[in-house]
């Protein structure tokens, strides 16, 4: 079989998938808060959600319930262990875009700083606790 030169099943290179607690809810929060579109939920047998796929612009952001398909893994809101990984999104605003997700409920790490590698950056934590860097570029 020939290596892919590029990405023929037009599927994203890389993207994360988180383990939540709740998937219903994750989504509901990505979706008011980080203004993310749903393009599927899946349901286990008691109509809860059990995996989503979601997008910013156009990438694709996976989330798990956690326990879901015999998986040990734990969000960091239930191990109570700070995730190592921050995501990092590329947005048109920043500033309008932190005042908007801490409106909407999302929990303010950092408000938004110029970093010295030309971006600036604010950090914010989702339901689970997970670290998430909004940044526009400002060269």
């Amino acid at each position: 079989m020939a290596a892919l030169s590029q990405n023929d099943t037009q599927e994203a290179w890389l993207s994360p998938y988180m383990t939540v607690v709740d998937v219903d809810a994750a989504v509901e929060f990505y979706k008011k808060t980080f203004q993310f579109s749903v393009s599927e939920i899946k349901c286990a047998e008691d109509g809860k959600g059990i995996h989503a796929e979601m997008a910013y612009k156009n990438q694709l952001i996976m989330c798990g319930k956690e326990a879901a398909y015999g998986s040990p893994l734990k969000s960091p809101r239930t191990s109570g262990v700070e995730s190592p990984i921050t995501l990092c999104v590329l947005c048109d605003d920043v500033e309008a875009f932190y005042a908007m997700a801490v409106f909407q409920g999302a929990q303010s790490i950092s408000a938004p700083d110029n970093m010295e590698w030309g971006y600036r950056m604010c950090r914010l934590q989702d339901l689970d606790h997970y670290t998430w860097c909004f940044m526009t570029p400002v060269f």
